[in-house]
């Protein structure tokens, strides 16, 4: 008989202390991995304010007999970074440097993170009607705005200087999460008006494609497409909503 054990003060000091600060393994598992998942892996793995790891296991299942036999692939590459972790606890701003395990979607090669010739290259790859230049000058009047990005696997990630990745444009489509963009502004202290305004100022831009489960912006937890003409014919007035956006900072 399997006799419960009372954990002790001391573990559940650090169980609750793992779960406030979010420190923890989330693993998906199932017997295919979806194309979205590896892009909400991607997304969530580029958050720059939580302690968490996220992997996904794919499983094979054959069939023997009357038995079954199930083999697990670990799909994500895993790679170690040090993060800077600001949190404020009792009303003192802390500062934790975490060497953490970050899964990232799986590989196609074995650097995992682009250099923006290899971005420019793959993206035009995808998107037959944008040429290099086209994305090139984009992602540099991206910049000259002041914001930052970032390569996933397969995308370039848009974002301020401390705040978590606000639209990524990736090789099969450019997309954003608007819960994503609200709960980061938020924890940063910025009013929600400031992410309703981005918010409205994309809404333009936002593509009618099957993938979308609903009409901007009914539902705020699920993905929303851009356009890619944001890349070539719409470009200014693209560039025109993210300055906007910009100078509220």
């Amino acid at each position: 008989m399997l006799k419960l054990v009372k954990p002790s003060k001391e573990y559940s000091k650090l169980f609750l202390n793992a779960i406030h600060k979010a420190r923890f393994l989330l693993m998906i598992v199932g017997d295919g991995i979806r194309e979205n998942v590896e892009e909400l892996l991607e997304h969530t793995g580029n958050m720059i304010d939580m302690h968490h790891n996220i992997a996904l296991c794919e499983l094979e299942i054959y069939q023997m007999g009357a038995s079954k036999i199930v083999i697990p692939h670990l799909t994500a590459h895993t790679r170690i970074i040090t993060r800077g972790v600001i949190s404020i606890e009792d009303g003192n701003i802390k500062l934790d440097n975490i060497e953490e395990e970050i899964s990232t979607a799986r590989p196609k090669h074995n650097n995992a993170i682009l250099t923006d010739e290899e971005f420019i290259k793959n993206y035009t790859k995808s998107h037959h009607n944008i040429t290099m230049d086209q994305i090139s000058n984009f992602m540099e009047n991206v910049r000259n705005l002041g914001f930052y990005t970032n390569y996933g696997e397969k995308s370039m990630i848009i974002h301020l200087p401390g705040v978590a990745p606000l639209i990524n444009i990736s090789f099969k489509d450019n997309w954003f999460v608007p819960i994503k963009i609200k709960n980061s502004l938020k924890r940063r202290g910025y009013s929600e008006l400031m992410a309703d305004s981005l918010l409205a100022d994309l809404k333009p831009f936002v593509k009618n494609t099957p993938r979308s489960k609903s009409k901007p912006y009914d539902k705020q937890d699920v993905f929303y497409y851009l356009d890619e003409n944001i890349i070539t014919t719409k470009c200014e007035l693209f560039l025109n909503a993210l300055e906007s956006f910009k100078n509220k900072f």
